[in-house]
């Protein structure tokens, strides 16, 4: 009984929760590729509010949770239902940040995701960016009714966008490269909205 309340009314540390799930994940990827299965094929990114207990005098009060605790921010395999990378946050924190530290992290597990989605909190031309760019995954959002097409985002416009890097040393005359490295350029000098709008147009098409 003893160590029962001990566990209820000492809270362990951010830092263990998120290592030891980190370590769940290595585990369980690893037993499942022996079976040839895929761990995290199709992830759900979002955030879930966690209640702290009475004495928690490090919790906040949010007023559209109508809690008091943290936020989790998690990264989940849909298919199987399970968490994959968690980050634990004060509860009035936004979902936005976390979005790139959870594709981060499921990367350092070795998670190789195709498919990636979340609500419309998560809808930035970075995340589509980034999910098509450097994870070579599909991006799936709600992007809500008010969502337009971006002409930065047509190959028109990205060949607009690319020709103001011609100042760059790495820049080269736009018939010497592809069109894939063309977003590349843009990519490494963080020109998220023509890439970004790239991808998020085909997928507003769609």
């Amino acid at each position: 009984m003893r160590q029962s309340r001990h566990w209820e009314n000492i809270r362990i540390d951010n830092q263990t929760l998120e290592s030891s799930m980190d370590l769940f994940v290595i585990a369980l990827r690893k037993e499942l590729e022996k079976h040839g299965e895929i761990l995290g094929r199709r992830i759900g990114i979002d955030s879930t509010p966690l209640e702290a207990l009475f004495n928690d005098d490090d919790a906040k009060y949010n007023g559209h949770y109508e809690k008091t605790g943290y936020k989790v921010h998690g990264a989940y395999d849909l298919d199987r239902n399970i968490p994959l990378a968690i980050i634990i946050t004060s509860m009035n924190e936004s979902d936005t940040p976390y979005f790139k530290p959870l594709l981060a992290k499921l990367n350092e597990l070795r998670i190789k995701f195709e498919k990636v989605f979340a609500d419309g909190a998560y809808d930035t031309f970075e995340h589509f960016a980034l999910v098509h760019m450097i994870y070579n995954a599909k991006f799936y959002t709600n992007p809500g009714e008010n969502a337009i097409f971006n002409d930065k985002g047509t190959p028109e416009g990205i060949q607009h966008e690319y020709n103001r890097l011609r100042k760059k040393k790495d820049f080269l005359p736009p018939d010497q490269v592809t069109f894939q490295d063309k977003l590349q350029l843009l990519m490494k000098y963080e020109e998220w909205e023509p890439v970004g709008a790239y991808f998020r147009n085909q997928f507003l098409e769609r």
